[in-house]
């Protein structure tokens, strides 16, 4: 059985105050009316549920995507405030067109794999403790600034802690997710060109963790787009 789960996604209008001043395009301008751009969602979680042959409640991530040059993957804090990481691509890796990341639910207790197998048998597939709450992160490697990570919740930030290098574009109809990297920093005086088309992922079946000041932008719908694109870009 094909289980179908998650993608998470941004929810809030903040997207043209990041973009204002750059006379390019921004990269959701041509989703239409039924997404909400935002970056101010932080966690996601999953809205569908199946059930695996062997009886336990499973979910499942797939990822479209193109040629990247930056990693990509999930994280939740835990309770000690230490940030856990779960890679779906790393940097170094051209993946498939289709990636999938499967939950598990045992119990109220959540797991996390890419090697989920239907054989039966729960100790082989490299379940890995997790949350089903949840957000996004993109590795960048810079060869003037080295390595760092963005997040959803932007204060975790490795470079520019606070400042939004990931926007995410959502369809409350659809439960289905852009999610949106900047990966460029300021240096040398000069900014970045603040386009958020230096990656872009495409994920569904996930709706954003209610919090009170987003849940009034729950109206939209989603309009069809499939894929996920990428703009390689110049790193300094």
């Amino acid at each position: 059985m094909k289980k179908r789960i998650l993608r998470s996604a941004l929810l809030s209008l903040v997207g043209v105050g990041l973009v204002a001043g750059n006379a390019m395009a921004a990269p959701w301008d041509s989703l239409g009316s039924d997404y909400v751009v935002s970056g101010d969602m932080d966690l996601w979680t999953i809205t569908d549920l199946t059930t695996g042959m062997d009886g336990n409640s499973r979910f499942e991530i797939k990822v479209e995507q193109a040629s990247y040059e930056s990693g990509f993957g999930l994280y939740f804090v835990d309770d000690t405030a230490s940030i856990q990481k779960f890679n779906v691509f790393e940097k170094s890796q051209e993946p498939n067109a289709l990636e999938y990341v499967n939950f598990w639910n045992d119990n109220g207790d959540w797991y996390i794999t890419k090697d989920y197998s239907k054989d039966g048998d729960d100790t082989n597939d490299n379940w890995q403790a997790f949350s089903k709450n949840f957000g996004f992160y993109y590795d960048v490697s810079s060869t003037v600034n080295g390595d760092y990570t963005f997040f959803t919740d932007n204060s975790l930030n490795t470079q520019e802690a606070g400042t939004e290098h990931i926007m995410t574009a959502y369809n409350a109809n659809h439960n289905s997710l852009y999610i949106y990297l900047d990966d460029q920093i300021a240096q040398n005086g000069v900014n970045p060109d603040r386009d958020f088309t230096d990656m872009t992922v495409m994920v569904d079946d996930v709706a954003p963790v209610p919090e009170p000041a987003t849940m009034l932008l729950f109206g939209a719908g989603l309009a069809g787009l499939a894929g996920v694109r990428r703009k390689k870009s110049n790193k300094a």
